[in-house]
């Protein structure tokens, strides 16, 4: 079966899975910008931050996700996008502090 990819809203049920890639992403930053990025010492993003963040009326989180044959149907998270649905005044209006 050629890759078989679903992008949909992300849901509370995605929060071990999305947070895996969050992971990948996190380290990669912190490997590559040492001084500014460190390990927390509690996980990242708690399940309520997630539920707020994938709930919230200022963003919406899609994920990608894969067909796994070997798990029978499972799709796995591969990728996420999260989308601010707010959008904030640019630099340069007038009541935007510099």
């Amino acid at each position: 079966m050629p890759d078989t990819f679903t992008i949909r809203p992300a849901t509370n049920c995605d929060h071990a899975a999305l947070c895996a890639l969050f992971e990948q992403m996190d380290e990669l930053h912190r490997a590559h910008l040492p001084w500014r990025f460190r390990k927390p010492p509690t996980p990242a993003r708690s399940e309520s931050y997630f539920e707020a963040l994938v709930q919230g009326a200022e963003s919406t989180v899609l994920g990608v996700y894969q067909f796994n044959e070997a798990a029978r149907g499972f799709h796995e998270a591969v990728g996420y996008a999260p989308i601010p649905t707010r959008l904030r005044k640019p630099l340069g209006s007038p009541d935007v502090d510099r």
